[in-house]
């Protein structure tokens, strides 16, 4: 069943030298229980996306159009209050950067507890509870609610922050970069965490980050990201084994063999990202692809699904299929 439906949102930031694009005509789909890796350069509206989703905007964002429906109720038609209501109780997101996410003043259990007294009926005795149980299930001394956030490892933070975000038994939790400034350990730790709670707890997940190998690991399906659009959306095989879009073709080629005998020189992707306040007319990526014809200067491809599940923003998607085939055995 369809939890989460995205069609042609577009989020602009109002800016001194114009509107920044960041999310423009953007359309996906997530399933109950179903993970989906946000993947794209920096800058390439990954998170604005998500604070779209969440209706958590600075004052010089405006959504400018398309629909965010929910359980098939349309997010963006939501006051402020009844959004209040939402977060954390049905969709929650789990910050990047958890030392600046969590207040410093604040015992960790008590900015968990606020959560749920906000959403349920309970005491605050029974508030804490939960947190220790809370604690427990991500892998943190439940005896240590009371501590504050400068007394925890940054790993520990991050695992107080998917606490939060679990706190009052969310469909859909939001991760944005949850593995930033963590080493690799820990890193693994944290994304082997967030996996067995989706499973465990049926969550839907959407993880966000800029690395593919974590996407490759922890999700089901893959949206890749450029000059805020999507180019790419497909189950993680599909993509990874054999990306269509040119732009995909280039992250995937670029990564590393494991194998000694297939060791080669990285390719990498010509140019630079386009500026989102004049983006390029027609396909955004025309002038970085080496596919590039007159029609993708002049005409914005379709996102078309080109097999069951599988959408490519391309005018050749195609013509494309089969260009860059990797073994991921």
């Amino acid at each position: 069943m369809t939890l989460l439906d995205v069609r042609n949102l577009r989020m602009y930031y109002q800016t001194q030298t114009g509107l920044v694009k960041a999310v423009d005509n953007v359309s996906m789909e997530l399933d109950s229980g179903e993970s989906l890796g946000l993947a794209g350069e920096s800058g390439c509206g990954k998170s604005s996306l998500a604070y779209s989703i969440m209706q958590l905007l600075p004052p010089a964002a405006n959504i400018v159009g398309g629909n965010v429906y929910f359980k098939g109720t349309d997010l963006l038609r939501k006051s402020a209050r009844e959004m209040r209501d939402i977060r954390w109780k049905n969709v929650a997101i789990v910050f990047q950067g958890a030392m600046n996410a969590l207040n410093p003043v604040f015992e960790i259990g008590e900015q968990i507890a606020e959560a749920i007294l906000m959403h349920e009926n309970v005491t605050e005795e029974e508030a804490l509870d939960r947190c220790a149980k809370l604690f427990e299930m991500v892998g943190l001394d439940p005896g240590r609610i009371h501590n504050y956030p400068h007394e925890f490892s940054g790993g520990m933070r991050q695992r107080a922050m998917i606490a939060m975000a679990l706190a009052c038994n969310p469909d859909l939790v939001i991760a944005d970069e949850p593995t930033t400034a963590l080493d690799v350990t820990i890193q693994a730790q944290i994304l082997k965490l967030m996996q067995k709670l989706q499973k465990d707890l049926g969550l839907s997940l959407i993880l966000i980050t800029h690395d593919l190998s974590v996407i490759a690991e922890t999700c089901d399906k893959t949206a890749i990201m450029y000059a805020g659009r999507i180019a790419e959306l497909a189950d993680v095989v599909s993509v990874y084994k054999d990306p269509i879009h040119p732009y995909t073709t280039g992250l995937v080629g670029a990564i590393p063999s494991m194998v000694k005998a297939e060791r080669k020189k990285l390719t990498s992707i010509p140019g630079i990202p386009p500026d989102l306040v004049n983006p390029p007319t027609g396909c955004r990526f025309h002038p970085r692809c080496p596919y590039a014809q007159d029609i993708c200067t002049r005409e914005e491809p379709g996102f078309d699904e080109i097999e069951p599940g599988r959408f490519v923003h391309c005018h050749f998607a195609e013509q494309l299929k089969g260009e860059l085939k990797l073994d991921l055995e």
